[in-house]
């Protein structure tokens, strides 16, 4: 918790705007990290974070052995904020970087693949080729949160978020999750309730 706290005092310095939502938006990262903490294997390993907000889960996996861990975000207030975090506990196996997850362009794979947050916000047409892509960077483990389809016989389905002002997600069937995760030679591990009915975290392992 002492990243929660000290990310805290960094919105304040930094002066960042609507400190209520950034707060809320912390406490889910909280929560979602303790979801999966100890079911992965963190020791030694080099980990990438997809849609890192503030970068806690990119500094926790650091706190739990991994060997190095980098952030990608697209938000420069997050990626400030995350920034500033590092340079507060001065890990230099800690980095951050802004971009959009379109245009980023790694030149090496991870071990793990942390994906929380972002995956459901893609297009159904798109959804497979990303998340294809996200799975191909992970040489061992990848940790996805999802909106998960419980409701229809749709493989992808696309739902407008109440409020969202048309914001479009994804939710993909647990058929087709199982099943893409099979062909891409992962097996599930893990899985875990965000919230119950529209969120979970799934941890799946190389075979």
């Amino acid at each position: 918790m002492r990243y929660a706290e000290l990310l805290k005092e960094i919105r304040k310095e930094l002066d960042i705007p609507t400190p209520e939502i950034r707060a809320k938006q912390a406490l889910r990262c909280t929560y979602k990290w303790s979801l999966f903490r100890d079911v992965v294997d963190w020791k030694d390993k080099t980990v990438l974070d997809i849609g890192c907000c503030e970068g806690y889960s990119t500094a926790e996996a650091l706190e739990m052995g991994a060997k190095s861990a980098l952030g990608v975000d697209r938000d420069f207030r997050y990626i400030q904020t995350a920034v500033e975090l590092q340079k507060r506990i001065g890990a230099e196996n800690l980095g951050f970087i802004l971009s959009p997850w379109e245009q980023f362009e790694a030149n090496r794979k991870f071990d793990i693949v942390l994906c929380l947050g972002f995956i459901h916000h893609i297009l159904a047409e798109n959804y497979e080729e990303q998340f294809e892509r996200v799975c191909a960077l992970s040489t061992d483990t990848v940790v996805m949160e999802l909106r998960v389809n419980t409701n229809s016989a749709l493989e992808l389905q696309v739902w407008e978020k109440r409020g969202g002002g048309g914001n479009k997600l994804t939710k993909a069937s647990y058929g087709w999750l199982r099943d893409k995760f099979n062909k891409l030679g992962f097996g599930i591990v893990h899985q875990a309730f965000v919230a119950k009915g529209e969120r979970e975290v799934w941890v799946a392992k190389r075979k």
